[in-house]
């Protein structure tokens, strides 16, 4: 019984930290988002950061692009 008992924690422990992985927050500069879409690749920025400016008001955007759950902004300055 306490095998099955620590096999199941085990398996919770487990499927917990593989949630947490896939909430990480991942940061890209602005020029790089650009670049990417500029090549005409499926951009997927759900979950993000986005540092400094993105315009995309000059590019033709032919492949979808998401941006959900994405925070845009500029770097803090430290004083």
């Amino acid at each position: 019984m306490r095998l099955i008992l620590a096999f199941i924690m085990d398996l919770l422990v487990l499927s917990v930290a593989d949630e947490a992985m896939s909430d990480t927050i991942r940061t890209f500069n602005a020029s790089n988002v650009s670049d990417l879409i500029k090549k005409g690749q499926p951009a997927n920025f759900d979950n993000c950061t986005i540092i400094d400016d993105l315009n995309l008001s000059a590019l033709k955007i032919d492949e979808v692009v998401h941006f959900n759950n994405t925070i845009f902004g500029s770097v803090p300055v430290l004083m």
